[in-house]
């Protein structure tokens, strides 16, 4: 059996949304965060190998705004425009699937409790070689 390899999917998704017009960043937190936002926290939370040669990436996403109205906005955005991934290809992988695992929720974050923060978990399935 050959060897599933994944890529960085959070570097590959920053840069994606980045050029999307988001402000955004894998983790950690940029320390400026709140002068940009709404901003985007990428973070990889798990997955699994689905096949022989498909990965799946469970991705959080973290978005900060001004209001919870405003971030729950830009999650339901988010999540459109990594959907139209899907048949294309991240970091030189074909996208296959993009399921949202959790629909954007209130999630408040204690480093920041003046700055509303949703979070929207995907599962985004790739060619895993």
């Amino acid at each position: 059996m050959i060897p599933l390899l994944p890529i960085d999917i959070e570097a590959e998704l920053q840069a994606y949304l980045a050029d999307k017009g988001y402000n955004c960043a894998a983790v950690p937190l940029p320390r400026n965060f709140d002068s940009n936002l709404p901003f985007v926290l990428i973070e990889r939370v798990g997955g699994r190998a689905e096949t022989e040669i498909s990965l799946s990436n469970q991705v959080a996403f973290d978005v900060y705004a001004e209001t919870f109205k405003s971030a729950t906005e830009t999650a339901n955005a988010l999540s459109y425009d990594i959907s139209q991934l899907v048949g294309g290809v991240i970091g030189e992988r074909a996208v296959y699937n993009v399921e949202i695992s959790a629909l954007p929720y209130n999630n408040p974050d204690d480093r920041h409790p003046t700055t509303p923060r949703v979070t929207l978990s995907l599962l985004i399935s790739l060619r895993g070689r």
